[in-house]
């Protein structure tokens, strides 16, 4: 019986130091740090480097989590959900790195930990790679930025502007004299009513809004009758005939 249990127990130690790691943790002694540096597997596992858990590469900053909402945090990827110890409350507790928020946590593993189960830890490669698309997503949106940010538009594309802007107010101006002058007709012959003070008053407004377009077009300037006091002080009164 002595001689199973000595046999069984050589087994385990000859499977657990091949399974010791061929990297050595900070406080290794000399001989261990030595049979790293020859690419064998350290001798103690005492000196063997323990796993380190560390955020992927392209972990959401406080600012991106503290304006997500709690849904939109569960639906981060699942490499984001990883284990953070909190030691500032009580009792402490591990949390999810990133479902929390203003006055609230989530206790590790979060549901999104639960879900996609070994898919949290993330080998560094395949978060490298997502770091790598999101660097080059960003370029491409900076580069598509510049195209309008600081570009002030040229004399010819001003002038261009305006006129599309001159053209577009005289063909605005003609429809409110037409729609003016077909409400007139509506109300010619009509009885006295609601409906005719309707139109009349309707058909005023649109032919004095068309008139007030016009003036704008001709002078620059608004009608007088629409201009302030400080306005009318520095172009002066409305001269006889002027469109008001």
């Amino acid at each position: 019986m002595a001689d199973e249990n000595e046999e069984f127990w050589a087994e385990e130690r000859a499977r657990a130091a091949a399974e010791r790691g061929r990297q050595a943790g900070p406080s290794a002694c000399g001989t261990c740090r030595a049979r790293v540096e020859a690419g064998q597997q350290v001798k103690h596992d005492e000196c063997a480097q323990r796993a380190t858990l560390l955020q992927a590469p392209d972990h959401p900053g406080y600012e991106l989590i503290t304006g997500l909402s709690e849904q939109e945090l569960a639906a981060l990827p699942a490499r984001f959900h990883v284990p953070a110890f909190m030691d500032t409350c009580t009792p402490k507790a591990w949390v999810c790195a990133v479902c929390w928020g203003d006055g609230w946590c989530t206790r590790w593993p979060c549901a999104t930990a639960l879900e996609h189960g070994t898919q949290v830890f993330t080998p560094e490669h395949d978060a490298e790679q997502h770091q790598k698309q999101q660097a080059a997503e960003l370029a491409r949106l900076r580069a598509e930025l510049e195209k309008y940010v600081g570009k002030e538009p040229t004399v010819a594309e001003e002038t261009q502007h305006l006129n599309r802007c001159f053209t577009a107010l005289g063909v605005l101006a003609g429809r409110l004299e037409e729609m003016a002058t077909e409400q007139d007709r509506r109300a010619d012959g009509a009885p006295l009513g609601v409906l005719v003070a309707v139109n009349d008053a309707r058909a005023r407004a649109n032919r004095s809004a068309a008139r007030a377009i016009k003036a704008v077009l001709n002078t620059g300037y608004l009608p007088h009758d629409l201009m302030t006091d400080a306005e009318l002080e520095q172009h002066g009164p409305a001269e006889d005939g002027g469109a008001a």
